[in-house]
């Protein structure tokens, strides 16, 4: 079994990504979500938000 990526809710984005960037961690994607799709997936009613996916060659989890 692999853990293929982890899903991680932060308030302030831009300091989650420069915090996992000290890591090793590289931006591979980013975007916004909203819609009713995201508002399904989460169950919650007009959900605005935005998106990363880091990776690291040193790692197979992603983080999102």
């Amino acid at each position: 079994m692999r853990l293929d990526h982890v899903n991680i809710v932060v308030r302030d984005l831009k300091a989650a990504r420069a915090f996992f960037m000290l890591f090793g961690y590289e931006l591979k994607d980013e975007a916004a979500l909203s819609g009713d799709w995201i508002s399904r997936v989460v169950d919650l009613d007009g959900v605005e938000a935005r998106y990363l996916q880091l990776a690291s060659d040193r790692s197979p989890t992603r983080i999102e």
